[in-house]
């Protein structure tokens, strides 16, 4: 009886079937095979079938050609990146060339960082296995190119706990299947704007795995991770829970600093059922908003976001911090303050990477709703940035910037507006780079928050 082994063939690229030919095949663990005559069937791209001198069969390999490349957005401010290439120039100085100028940070899931500013590379080389966060100062397209990544052969180990996890596969797919044989094992897994999975109540806010994008993995157990070949169909969620979470009508959407503490409502945590639309906020102790979330059926999860280190203002929430829950009803227009009643897991304090389940929650008294002026975002600003703000009656309003010294650079925006949440976009225009502030002001009432240009 033939005994079956498994190989992938590289770098060989032939047109001709059953052919007997001398080469090296090399096996997913590296291993070589060069004796014997190789007789096999192949078209490029496709399994190989056939056997390898007289006494092994080679039941399944794959030719590839060597070069392969991928073309990879990356937003401005904080985001996680993946490959399915192995670069052929694998140092992260290397890897990012093409894009240091906008690119502040880099960072691997042991805190190890690449420093632009400083030119010091504290990862060393690219893992094609592991996803790494990045903060970017404009958006700008990673192109990488070197040799394809075969996911059903490059297995990935994670350790108990945090990992920063790469998406082998070449075409996007629905998460809950993709991750279905190791489902038992994972805890949470999230993507670059906080949205998560959490399989032990069946919940799928990220819906689709994306190529190019890392994603938060935290595993309850050491184990081992085996994508399906690109061949293999799957399906693509289209509960577009995303959109609809972060198409908030009357809260700004927070700042994305890179740290987040996710916080789940049960569906039967609530005493009064909230309808779709309504919308749910977190503040600091401030007043400051650190998070919000557009509400949908069943379980609702709203990521509340940490402080930037990286940045000199203040947005979001530091470690040990409260924060305070606001719902907002949009049939209505009415502010209440949440009062949780059961924590079914974790709290109201701020960690990163923390995790708070709510399972019982009350509607408190009616908050009266005021002028309201959110953080920017992006920030620091490269070249442009949008300020919201929530006028709680329709009112004249004017908008305006100043320097660090006090003298006002220009304004904004200065007319009558409606009732109810607005958006002014600020162009960098000439500015230099330095420390900005931001004020709204009306007939009764000025609020002023802080930005930062850079080049």
């Amino acid at each position: 009886m033939k005994k079956t082994l498994t190989y992938s063939i590289l770098a060989l690229s032939i047109s001709v079937t059953a052919q007997s030919i001398q080469r090296q095949v090399i096996s997913p663990m590296g291993s070589v095979q060069s004796n014997g005559t190789i007789s096999l069937s192949s078209t490029v791209g496709q399994p190989i079938s056939g056997c390898i001198g007289e006494t092994n069969k080679l039941s399944q390999g794959f030719q590839q050609n060597l070069t392969a490349t991928q073309d990879i957005d990356l937003r401005e401010g904080w985001g996680m990146v993946s490959t399915h290439v192995r670069p052929y120039a694998k140092d992260l100085v290397d890897v990012y060339a093409g894009v240091e100028a906008d690119l502040s940070i880099v960072k691997d899931n042991n805190g190890s960082a690449y420093l632009t500013e400083f030119g010091f590379n504290g990862i060393g080389d690219w893992d094609f296995k592991e996803g790494y966060q990045y903060k970017m100062t404009a958006e700008n397209v990673l192109t990488l190119r070197g040799s394809r990544v075969i996911p059903e052969l490059n297995p990935i180990s994670f350790t108990e706990g945090w990992n920063l996890m790469s998406y082998l596969r070449n075409t996007a797919a629905d998460v809950i299947p993709v991750m279905s044989d190791m489902v038992e094992d994972i805890s949470i897994i999230k993507d670059h704007d906080g949205l998560a999975y959490l399989p032990e109540w069946d919940f799928n806010a990220i819906g689709n795995f994306n190529p190019g994008i890392g994603y938060q993995i935290k595993t309850n157990t050491a184990t081992v991770l085996t994508f399906e070949s690109n061949a293999t169909e799957y399906r693509l969620e289209q509960n577009n829970h995303s959109a609809i979470a972060t198409n908030t009508k009357r809260f700004a959407r927070p700042v994305n600093t890179g740290s987040n503490h996710t916080v789940l409502i049960l569906e039967t945590a609530w005493n009064e059922t909230p309808e779709l639309g309504d919308e749910i906020a977190a503040y600091d102790s401030k007043g400051n908003m650190v998070g919000s979330v557009a509400l949908q059926e069943g379980h609702n999860a709203i990521a509340i976001w940490g402080d930037d280190e990286y940045t000199q203002e203040k947005e979001g929430l530091a470690h040990g911090e409260v924060f305070t829950l606001v719902l907002y009803n949009q049939a209505s227009d009415k502010l209440s303050e949440l009062k949780v009643s059961e924590w079914e897991r974790g709290n109201d304090v701020f960690a990163k990477d923390g995790m708070s389940v709510i399972a019982g929650i009350q509607q408190q008294d009616v908050i009266v709703q005021e002028l309201e002026l959110f953080q920017n975002v992006p920030n620091p600003v490269r070249s442009n940035t949008e300020i919201s703000f929530y006028l709680p009656e329709a009112t004249k309003a004017k908008l305006s910037l100043t320097n660090a010294l006090g003298q006002e650079v220009f304004t904004l925006s200065n007319k009558d507006y409606e009732k109810g949440l607005h958006k002014v976009n600020l162009q960098r225009a000439n500015l230099a780079s330095g420390m900005y502030y931001y004020s709204l002001q009306t007939p009764t009432k000025k609020l002023t928050k802080q930005l930062t240009v850079v080049e």
